[in-house]
């Protein structure tokens, strides 16, 4: 794992001297909290950020969304942890390494079907071996 970490105070870059993709979000990033218009570059991802970045503006309903998104309620996280176990207790009777039954909790995760987990499920098995 990596960290980069940046000093928004020194980045001194005016609107017209931005020229690259981390110009463009070290501006987005220092200006966010100041400006009521802020340049999306003709980006899509930078125009999604804005909107989720001044929140005055944003919808109620996006505001719920993110905030449900950021929390964890206490049965999901009892829901997660049971699915574990249980995942882990199969992958083990089935013969697979803890690292396959943590990938395929990650796929039960991702609401993918039972198809497709199974079928995940073999690719997995098959690079165990």
């Amino acid at each position: 794992m990596k960290y980069i970490l940046y000093d928004l105070t020194q980045f001194s870059k005016t609107l017209d001297s931005v020229q690259t993709t981390e110009d463009r979000w070290l501006y987005l990033l220092k200006h966010a909290g100041r400006a009521d218009d802020l340049p999306d570059f003709g980006d899509e991802v930078i125009s999604q950020a804005i909107k989720r970045i001044l929140v005055e503006k944003a919808s109620d309903r996006l505001i719920k969304e993110q905030a449900r998104d950021m929390v964890f309620t206490e049965e999901e996280l009892d829901h997660l942890a049971a699915m574990k176990v249980r995942i882990r207790k199969e992958a083990r009777a089935e013969g697979h390494s803890d690292a396959i039954a943590d990938a395929i909790t990650a796929l039960q995760a991702m609401n993918l079907s039972p198809e497709q987990i199974s079928e995940f499920k073999e690719k997995l098995a098959a690079l165990g071996k």
